[in-house]
């Protein structure tokens, strides 16, 4: 989890060490976009549209500053994942619907670590439904049928 926060936090932390606020505030996004459009053998629609609204492709690079900085949140505040797991699938998403790069690992490697997995299922009452029975196991086995203790010994 630690590796996966310091990805992202770093990832953020270093467009802004070598451009500083300029990445976000001036048309940097945007002419990233254009070339990735210029570089595809069929122009990408959803590239050229956001590149050509200066406002939305600065909005986009700042909520990407924001999604990639905060992201360690996770670590010390769990409830943030509930923010920063689905944002960073729409990060992600984003990438490839406008760049066609595929980070799709990412994405499933921050589900799988970063969802509260045990929450979720009780939410949806799959714990409840396995959980072992508080009979305990020798009992279980009485009650299918075969002797006390038959199943520990390898009797029948």
């Amino acid at each position: 989890m630690l590796t996966v926060a310091g990805a992202y936090f770093f990832s953020g932390f270093n467009k802004l060490l070598l451009s500083g606020p300029a990445w976000f505030l001036s048309g940097n996004l945007r002419w990233i976009l254009f070339a990735s459009s210029d570089t595809s053998p069929y122009p990408v629609k959803l590239a050229l549209f956001l590149a050509g609204h200066p406002l939305a492709a600065q909005g986009v690079a700042a909520m990407t500053l924001l999604i990639e900085l905060g992201f360690p949140l996770t670590l010390w505040k769990p409830m943030t994942a509930w923010f920063f797991v689905p944002a960073v699938g729409l990060l992600h998403l984003g990438i490839w619907l406008t760049m066609h790069l595929d980070y799709s690992a990412w994405i499933l490697t921050v589900i799988v670590l970063f969802v509260p997995w045990d929450v979720v299922a009780d939410r949806e009452g799959i714990l409840a439904r396995i959980r072992p029975s508080p009979i305990g196991f020798r009992d279980v086995a009485a009650a299918a049928g075969t002797p006390r203790g038959a199943l520990l010994s390898g009797e029948q």
